[in-house]
């Protein structure tokens, strides 16, 4: 082999390196219709960012966001506040939601081994999720897809 095969071997394998690095993939969430998406969560509501700040559970640093709860589609969901958890950044999955924004949040119960600490007050969610931005149609069709469970 040449001095130009063996270079664009080694560029070719640097790449595919890099492409095969990043943490977070979300293949098979991204294709889940709203019906699979709230069967395979065991909370769904909306409500509004109050506050943000960073927690340590012992696996590293979460971000750590205190929502106001204005609806609650599906869970044990404390209908006053709750604290929603992510992993700090994309890379990791973890999603970024602004301070009074309203939000939808799927989220998975959080726990610490085997046993919840939550007392339907903390969650977690990330970007493979329907996690975000609350929109009036889309929670018509929230509500829509609960009814025909």
């Amino acid at each position: 082999m040449n001095l130009c095969s063996l270079t664009c071997i080694g560029f070719l394998m640097a790449l595919l390196a890099i492409s095969n690095s990043y943490g977070c993939t979300c293949s098979i969430a991204v294709n889940r219709t709203i019906k699979e998406s709230i069967e395979s969560t065991p909370a769904v509501f909306t409500g509004t960012v109050l506050a943000e700040s960073y927690a340590d559970l012992g696996a590293g640093q979460m971000r750590a966001y205190l929502i106001k709860v204005k609806k609650i589609f599906k869970g044990n969901v404390r209908p006053d506040t709750v604290v929603v958890l992510t992993n700090l950044n994309e890379a990791s999955c973890g999603i970024r939601f602004k301070v009074h924004s309203k939000i939808v949040v799927f989220s998975t119960a959080n726990l610490k081994g085997d046993k919840p600490i939550n007392e339907h007050r903390f969650f977690e969610t990330n970007i493979c999720t329907r996690s975000g931005l609350y929109k009036e149609a889309y929670s018509k069709q929230l509500s829509a897809a609960i009814r025909s469970q």
